[in-house]
């Protein structure tokens, strides 16, 4: 496997999208290697571009709401995250989210009511095996076949990159 720098990410991913520029999860894959080199209003785009192309994107709404709390667009982020909540009620990172923006809006009882839901699916569907989140950040576009693009992404997962 190679050591790939963000940089160098970002280039190849930027290239895949040219081939596939209707492939909304390569559109994410973009927007967390933006992330990753502090392009945040670059991974914003990435996401909404996603949006565009799938607008219940559960990843690229999860992802989005995230980096909109943290760059502490509130308003943006509680509509974001109230909307995958909506969407996805049973999605414990869903619930998780929305607990989060309510708690960086100082609302301590919708943040609480939040967490608990988001534990009790997490509770309920661990007690049967199985998971309820994605397994991180990073998604594999359909139409990749290139297998430096492949490299990348292999790169990227084992880095902890791919990781929430």
């Amino acid at each position: 496997m190679r050591s790939w720098p963000p940089q160098r990410g970002a280039a190849g991913l930027s290239q895949s999208a040219a081939s596939c520029p209707t492939d909304a999860q390569l559109q994410i894959n973009i927007g967390v290697v933006l992330e990753q080199l502090q392009d945040h209003f670059g991974a914003l785009e990435r996401y909404e571009l996603a949006l565009k192309q799938q607008p219940d994107f559960a990843a690229a709404l999860l992802n989005r709401g995230t980096l909109l709390l943290r760059l502490k667009r509130l308003d943006e982020a509680l509509t974001n995250n109230r909307r995958l909540a909506t969407r996805y009620p049973d999605w414990d990172a869903a619930l998780y989210n929305l607990g989060e923006t309510w708690l960086a809006n100082g609302q301590w009882q919708a943040a609480l009511d939040a967490y608990e839901r988001a534990l009790t699916i997490t509770t309920t569907v661990a007690a049967r095996g199985r998971r309820t989140t994605p397994r991180g950040r990073f998604y594999f576009p359909s139409c990749s076949e290139n297998r430096e693009y492949q490299d990348l992404a292999e790169y990227c997962w084992s880095s902890g990159s791919g990781n929430r």
